[in-house]
């Protein structure tokens, strides 16, 4: 097994052990779920085994007070919200959220009970990340009803045999352009970037959020969090295309500070 094909089974089995509990029941759901998965893939499972009586459109999960976002990967989820030092030696951390099943904060979560719902956003997300690598989205759009479903399942039932077959076309090593989404707390707008492949991840981030980041060679401030990986500023963005991209196309970078 070479290096790249290395990194990328790492990054794909990549999981974390959540549990999930109900004000109202002694009941607990446990499970691992990959980074790259998403709430919107179990939250009807959760259901079915801790309120199976309750519509699956009231249901939302929360981590300490703050609803979790469904249609957003579960890893940056965790990095974002727990703020967990990658770097600090911890024994293995079980995440606990709580499912709520009535009151849905519609003002701050986007509905992705519907199948269809998350699915829509899902390859919207994966066509603008393909605009920016190809300048249209002709890769995403092109793509035959069958293959589109076989992408899709891929992603949900986390088979990378048949996700790796798209690997080549959405993250080409010619492309010069590359689609960054960069979280800087719970509370702040998410800033969305289209950088230089060339760049490092350092120029980028003292261009980017220069206050964060007066060098762009030594973390003084904050530091960058992939993956639950705390990434180098010298790390080229090349190759963060090519080894840590998420399944919808884009980097996502989780500030810490330090």
């Amino acid at each position: 097994m070479n290096k790249q094909s290395n990194t990328r089974d790492l990054v794909w089995n990549g999981s974390l052990s959540i549990s999930v509990t109900t004000e109202s029941s002694p009941l607990c759901y446990m499970t691992n779920i990959p980074r790259l998965s998403y709430i919107a893939f179990i939250l009807d499972e959760v259901r079915k085994i801790l309120c199976p009586n309750e519509k699956l459109d009231n249901c939302w999960l929360e981590f300490e007070g703050v609803p979790l976002k469904s249609h957003w990967p579960i890893g940056v989820l965790y990095d974002l919200y727990t703020a967990t030092d990658p770097d600090a030696p911890r024994s293995p951390v079980l995440w606990k959220l709580v499912l709520h099943y009535d009151n849905f904060p519609a003002s701050q979560l986007i509905p992705c009970n519907e199948p269809t719902t998350f699915r829509t956003l899902f390859f919207n997300a994966l066509k603008e990340s393909d605009y920016v690598r190809n300048k249209s989205a002709s890769y995403i759009l092109s793509l035959s009803n069958s293959a589109t479903e076989e992408l899709w399942t891929s992603i949900q039932k986390h088979d990378f045999e048949v996700y790796q077959r798209f690997i080549p076309r959405l993250r080409s090593a010619k492309y010069d352009q590359l689609p960054v989404r960069i979280y800087i707390t719970p509370d702040t707008p998410v800033v969305q970037e289209s950088v230089s492949c060339k760049e490092t991840l350092g120029s980028m981030l003292h261009k980017t959020l220069p206050k964060l980041f007066p060098s762009q060679n030594i973390a003084v401030l904050a530091k960058a969090i992939v993956h639950g990986i705390s990434i180098p500023l010298s790390t080229n963005m090349n190759l963060l295309n090519q080894e840590l991209c998420y399944t919808d196309g884009f980097v996502h970078i989780v500030i810490h500070m330090l």
